[in-house]
């Protein structure tokens, strides 16, 4: 499975610097990373994730919850100060990271040929 390929431990040690140490508590940065990610692979806007989060028992666990969670994570709004506070710079962490799995694919799919 994707989820447990994925080395959530590099999201939180890169992007942990950008979280507050006060205010009201943030959702978790694998949640948030997760998101991220499956509104990019599912070409989702924040609102339709979170409608097909609770039709989906996948996303809960790709974002690490090891149980069925009929609730979204959070409102739609939330993924908004997420990409702010990550910038460019956190978005190009999160490509990288993906570009080993592309590669896998593509040898794969240029063996078959």
């Amino acid at each position: 499975m994707l989820a447990d390929a994925i080395d959530w431990s590099f999201f939180e040690n890169a992007l942990e610097p950008l979280y507050a140490k006060t205010g009201r508590p943030a959702h978790s940065i694998g949640v948030m990373v997760g998101c991220w990610m499956l509104k990019r692979l599912d070409h989702r806007g924040d609102e339709t994730l979170m409608d097909r989060w609770i039709e989906h028992p996948t996303m809960p666990y790709f974002t690490g919850s090891d149980v069925m969670n009929h609730q979204p994570p959070g409102d739609p709004s939330d993924g908004r100060p997420m990409r702010d506070r990550m910038g460019q710079a956190g978005v190009e962490k999160i490509f990288a990271s993906s570009v080993p799995w592309h590669q896998k694919e593509i040898k794969k799919s240029s063996s078959m040929v």
